[in-house]
């Protein structure tokens, strides 16, 4: 009885656990069940939620080759040599940016959380072609922020809409270099939350929801590829998947750190992967990461954190964006 509400219990508390997600270790499924413990020994995706039994061997098999010509395909669609970049910003040139968000062109910056773009100006300078942010106590750039608890100083740019810029169906790569000052763990490691980029859909229509991709630095760094689970009701039913950087990699050392995202929009066959100087952080296959598809997606570069007492000191270098045709 106890493993039997176990399983069900599982199943109720992680509704995306679909037959045919490709993010799942099938392979961990293989094999016979323990059944000297009222607690499962295999993974509760291995049981068929309709009757609570174990896959067979061949429905197994059968998944693990399922997954494996889903990957395959994506893999092969991320082919560099019909990569086309469509933008690159080393801050060598003047750094020109609208302050509202308003007739926007073409990859045109402007600040998208308004109306106090002081906030942003005040915190960023440029200096030896290299874009530096530093966050002080109270800097709020959205008029809610206060209310929210939340501080920012943050520009970006538009990369998707379908019509003038990267079409929706397309596989995106975005990179950036970034630094923080050497020995600083002391000023981040504690934070709750502070993010340096995002990729998140405009607009007021899911207000609340997390961006679809995120970089993380405090508490030693870390990324997500949020799932909206086919869920737009409320957020509390999306999955963050949270992923922490790989443990050898320091991004308090003062040295240059290089992000990357890759991904494809889609409500069934999203993908994203993020990495970190070029180790892989998190890689989700065939989930649920266009929370508005008839929304752009705006790609924002600043910190954006809960209330701190800190002073946070962010360097840029090196964005770059493109897609695979």
């Amino acid at each position: 009885m106890n493993k039997l509400f176990f399983i069900i219990f599982i199943f109720f508390l992680c509704p995306s656990i679909l037959l045919g997600d490709t993010n799942i270790d099938w392979k961990k499924c293989l094999g016979k069940a323990d059944n000297s413990s009222s607690w499962s020994s295999k993974p509760s995706y291995c049981y068929n939620k309709e009757n609570l039994k174990l896959f067979s061997e061949e429905e197994i098999k059968e998944k693990i080759l399922k997954n494996n010509l889903i990957k395959d395909k994506l893999v092969k669609q991320i082919d560099y040599s019909k990569y086309k970049p469509v933008l690159f910003e080393d801050f060598s040139n003047q750094f020109k940016f609208k302050k509202i968000k308003k007739d926007i062109k073409k990859f045109e910056y402007f600040l998208p959380s308004e109306p106090s773009w002081k906030a942003f100006t005040n915190s960023m300078k440029i200096l030896d072609e290299e874009m530096i942010i530093s966050i002080k106590p109270g800097t709020r750039q959205w008029d809610g922020d206060e209310k929210s608890g939340t501080e920012r100083a943050e520009w970006g740019f538009y990369i998707v809409d379908g019509k003038k810029l990267i079409q929706r169906d397309k596989i995106i790569k975005l990179s950036y270099d970034f630094k923080l000052p050497a020995n600083s763990s002391h000023l981040f490691i504690n934070e709750k939350r502070i993010l340096i980029s995002q990729l998140k859909f405009d607009g007021g229509k899911f207000a609340g929801f997390s961006p679809a991709f995120a970089f993380y630095v405090h508490k030693g760094g870390a990324a997500t590829c949020v799932d909206y689970d086919n869920k737009r009701t409320s957020k509390k039913f999306q999955i963050s998947n949270h992923t922490k950087i790989p443990s050898e990699i320091n991004i308090y050392d003062g040295e240059w750190h290089k992000v990357e995202f890759i991904f494809k929009l889609g409500t069934n066959d999203g993908y994203c992967l993020i990495k970190i100087d070029g180790k892989k952080i998190i890689e989700k296959f065939n989930y649920d990461n266009d929370l508005d598809p008839n929304e752009q997606i705006v790609s924002r570069f600043g910190p954006y954190r809960d209330e701190s007492k800190n002073t946070h000191i962010i360097y840029y270098d090196n964005i770059e964006v493109g897609y695979f045709k």
